[in-house]
């Protein structure tokens, strides 16, 4: 529920807050307060962290839904690679429209919106489609 804006602004709080904690836990990161490149010197050695750990959380606070969320996205995207055929829209014209590249000022990368055509490999995916539709439906 997103009552004009306030929803997403406390997600963000919510994930902001959570990303400080995690990455300043002192048995990790010793004095994390401070600026001292030094300390990654040491961890170099070791098994670096995994951006999971900050997705889904850490500790006692990991988020119980890890797994059933990695294995749905895996299931989806396989699905959808294995049976429709993706490409690049197509103008008025017949020609392909290019996706505009973009880089903005964020760490994070992310994809502007573009148009793309999907579109089913055969009529049992036609099927497939439907039957989970209304499957979803009941």
């Amino acid at each position: 529920m997103n009552i004009e804006g306030i929803a997403s602004q406390l997600t963000a709080l919510f994930i902001a807050t959570c990303m400080r904690c995690i990455t300043r836990d002192e048995n990790i990161f010793p004095d994390p307060e401070n600026f001292i490149p030094e300390r990654f010197d040491e961890m170099a050695e070791h098994k670096p962290l995994s951006p999971k750990d900050i997705i889904f959380g850490v500790g006692r606070r990991v988020c119980p839904g890890q797994f059933l969320a990695e294995a749905s996205i895996f299931l989806v995207m396989a699905s959808m690679l294995a049976t429709m055929d993706i490409t690049k829209a197509r103008n008025e014209d017949g020609h392909e429209i290019e996706p505009e590249v973009v880089r903005g000022p964020a760490l994070v990368c992310q994809l502007r919106p573009f148009k793309c055509s999907i579109k089913p490999r055969s009529n049992h995916t036609i099927e497939l489609i439907n039957s989970a539709v209304m499957f979803s439906h009941e």
